[in-house]
C-alpha cells in the first residue's frame, strides 16, 4: 500500500473522528508518520475494511518515522464497542505494550522479551447491530528513562478480561503518563457470527471474574 504523509494521515484522521474522539485533535502536531497495521492478508493504515477472520493474529505494526533509539507505547482501542463513539463505555483497550522499538531499517516492530508491561493482543470482536467499529493503532514516545507506567488503574500484565479493558482513555492515559503520539492508524471491522460468539465469551469471562472477585 502507498505510504501516506503526515498531513495525509492527519486529513484522514479528522474526517473518521479520531480526533477528537480518541485523541484530542492537539496531538496531531507530534504526529510523524502513519502506523501500518500488517496482517497475513492485509497492511492498512488510513481505515480500511477488513474482514474479522483476517484479524485473529497479532498483526506486526511499521512505523517508518520512528526514532531507533527511542522506546514507544503501542495501543490498539476500539471506541465504538455499543456504538460509535461510546463514551459511557468507554473505550476498549485490545492491545497494550511498553518498550516498544521499531527496527531501524524494515520499520516494523520488535517487542522486547523481557518483562514489560502488556496486555495481550484481542482481536476485533464487534457485536451485531453496532456497525463498523474503528480500531485505532497508537504509537507514542515513551520518556527516558521510563520504567512502565504509573499511573495505571488495570492490570498491566497478560491477559485482562473485558471488564478490565472496558473505561479506557487512550488521551488521558498518555497525558497522565508524558507520552507523546507520533504514529496512528486505524482499520475498520464489520461483526460476523463468530464475533458475536467471541463477544458473549468476553462479556461471559468478565461477569464471572467479577464475581469471583479476579
Amino acid at each position: 500500500m502507498s505510504h501516506p504523509s503526515a498531513l495525509e494521515l492527519t486529513a484522514a484522521l479528522r474526517t473518521a473522528s479520531i480526533f477528537d474522539d480518541v485523541v484530542p485533535a492537539s496531538q496531531a502536531t507530534s504526529l510523524k508518520g502513519p502506523l501500518l497495521v500488517h496482517y497475513p492478508e492485509h497492511a492498512v493504515c488510513k481505515g480500511e475494511a477488513i474482514p474479522r477472520p483476517t484479524t485473529l493474529a497479532q498483526p506486526e505494526v511499521e512505523f517508518k518515522e520512528a526514532d531507533k533509539d527511542a522506546t514507544y507505547s503501542l495501543f490498539m482501542v476500539d471506541p465504538d464497542l455499543l456504538k460509535r463513539n461510546d463514551t459511557l463505555s468507554g473505550q476498549v483497550r485490545h492491545w497494550y505494550e511498553t518498550g516498544v522499538k521499531f527496527d531501524g531499517t524494515s520499520g516494523r516492530t520488535v517487542i522486547s522479551s523481557q518483562a514489560g508491561a502488556r496486555n495481550d493482543y484481542v482481536p476485533p470482536s464487534p457485536a451485531y447491530g453496532t456497525g463498523k467499529h474503528r480500531y485505532v493503532f497508537l504509537a507514542a514516545r515513551e520518556p527516558s528513562p521510563y520504567s512502565g507506567p504509573s499511573s495505571a488503574d488495570f492490570p498491566t500484565t497478560g491477559k485482562a478480561d473485558l471488564k478490565d479493558r472496558m473505561k479506557f482513555s487512550v488521551a488521558k492515559f498518555m497525558q497522565d503518563e508524558g507520552l507523546t503520539l507520533e504514529a496512528a492508524g486505524w482499520i475498520e471491522v464489520d461483526a460476523d457470527a463468530a464475533a458475536m460468539k467471541d463477544n458473549l465469551a468476553l462479556s461471559a469471562e468478565a461477569i464471572k471474574n467479577k464475581l469471583t472477585g479476579q
